[in-house]
Formats: structure tokens, sequence, C-alpha cells
């Protein structure tokens, strides 16, 4: 007769959860049993990283801890570097035949910072956004060049209902309407990033956005960007058809340069302004554009 007692999950959650940054150790306790196994793997794979070029980082994968990848919610994760040709197609093929997997990863970043080209037909990061996006509560897409919005494997997604943070840097959107409808899709959108050049293309047409009657409670804004597209961005949050309410905002970080008289200091006060009196809470962290100053 067997006596051993097993370890109540809650106390293997406890000790699995404080080997989050052990990635040897999360790998040795996946392999103890069944029990052990998922919880360890929710570790491993809780942040996934793509790039160009067949480029996939997650911690689940790591071979040394040397390099380390540094996030605002997931400061100090390890993370694997498979930069040779094959290791995307391998990640996206594991995540099919292990299905129990995708709903682990938690973030997912999608983006280049040198000068890579992004892959216009890849069925392989498209089967992998495909299949984690719907799961995830972080994304944060960044390039280092402007990059098309209709080029983005994202775009055919049609939404992530769990999804509370996003960060965007050097994206054109080539409409208000795209731009828009992708923000409805994120109902549970907290925190909201859009840096570097966040470029919307035809501008006017925010009024024929069909008016989104359930809205995103926003409680932290980032907008760092050209003047031009600072306005229009903030336009398009403020306007009827916006699925973000900013109201309920407690962090508000505003920035831009004027790099031209194209865009007067009027307009970015304008806009400024407009979304200070929309917010109707006071605000634990406020930084405005020294702009408004006509300095």
């Amino acid at each position: 007769m067997d006596k051993r007692i097993p370890i109540p999950l809650e106390l293997i959650d406890i000790i699995i959860s404080e080997c989050h940054l052990d990635i040897s150790t999360l790998r040795s306790c996946s392999l103890v049993s069944r029990s052990w196994s998922p919880l360890a793997q929710s570790h491993l794979f809780s942040y996934v990283r793509i790039e160009p070029e067949g480029l996939c980082t997650f911690p689940g994968g790591l071979y040394s801890t040397d390099e380390f990848s540094f996030h605002v919610e997931y400061q100090g994760v390890p993370s694997a570097n498979f930069s040779h040709c094959g290791k995307l197609a391998t990640f996206a093929a594991l995540l099919k035949s292990t299905p129990h997997l995708g709903p682990f990863v938690k973030e997912l970043h999608v983006g280049a910072y040198l000068d890579e080209v992004w892959p216009r037909d890849s069925s392989d990061i498209r089967e992998i956004v495909k299949i984690l996006f719907p799961k995830l509560f972080s994304l944060t897409m960044k390039f280092h060049k402007l990059q098309s919005w209709e080029e983005l494997p994202i775009i055919a997604i049609s939404g992530s209902p769990k999804l509370t943070y996003l960060e965007l840097s050097h994206i054109l959107f080539p409409s208000v309407s795209s731009f828009l409808i992708f923000l409805g899709t994120l109902p549970a959108l907290r925190v909201l990033i859009l840096d570097g050049d966040v470029c919307i293309e035809n501008a006017t047409t925010v009024s024929q956005v069909q008016i989104v009657r359930s809205k995103s409670q926003l409680h932290a804004l980032t907008v760092h960007t050209t003047p031009s597209s600072y306005c229009t961005i903030l336009d398009c949050l403020l306007s009827p058809s916006s699925p973000i309410d900013v109201a309920a905002i407690q962090s508000l970080s505003l920035f831009c340069r004027l790099r031209d008289k194209i865009t007067p200091n009027t307009a970015v006060t304008q806009s400024t302004t407009q979304l200070l009196t929309h917010i109707s809470g006071p605000l634990e962290h406020l930084r405005l554009p020294v702009t408004l100053t006509g300095q």
C-alpha cells in the first residue's frame, strides 16, 4: 500500500512561483510529474517574442542565462536567442502539437529593433499569432522603422478579450477606421502606450466610423509621438466613435516636439486640454508636453 501523501497543488504552485526567474529549475520541475509539469510550463512560456528572419525567443527554450529581456511586467526574465533558421517554424509546430501551451503565453512581443524586413507572408508567424492572441494579457509591437499595419500578421485576428496592456511603436495605420476598429477588439484594455511614430492616414474620416457602445475603461495612457500624429491620436480617442473611455485614466504621459511650423502650439494645446477635461477622476501620474508653454 502506497502511504505517500500527495503534495497539494497550492503548495506546488507556491514552490514553482518562487523559481520564476530560475529557468533551469523550472525545466527540471516540469519533468517531476504530471501535477508539476503544467505549473512549471506556465512560467516557462509566459513570454514570447517574435522578430523577423526566423527569430523566436521565449524563456522555456533557454540554453543559458547570459542574456536578459526587460519589460515593465516581466523584468529580469531570461531570454532565449534562437537566431538560426527553422526555429520559428519549430515553435509554431510545438504550439500546434501541444495545444495546452498556448494559454500559458501571457505576453507577446512582435517587432524589430534594426533594419530587418518584416515578412509579408509568413505562415509560421500568422499561425503563432492566431493561437496566442485570443488569450494574451499583454501585446507589444515595436519596430525600428515605420511599419504598415496592413503588412502585420495581427490584423487577421478577430480580437483579444483578455488583453489589458497594449504598446505600439512605429506603425502606420491606413485610416482612422482601422485604428479604432482594432482598439474596439480589445474590450479589457487598461494600459495603452503609443510611442515613436504611430501614424494614421486619412485622419478626416473620424465621424464615419461606427459608434462603439461598450468601451474599454482605460487606466493609463502614454502618447509620445510627432505633433501631427499626437493631435490625430488624441482626437480619435476623444471622438464619439472611439472604443476607449478616457474618463477613468489615472496615469497620463504626453510628449511631442515641434520640429516645424506646420503644427502650431495651439493645436497641441487644444487637443491636450480636451483630453484633460474628459478625465473625471484624480490623476496619480501626469506628464505634459513642454510645447504647451510655447518653449
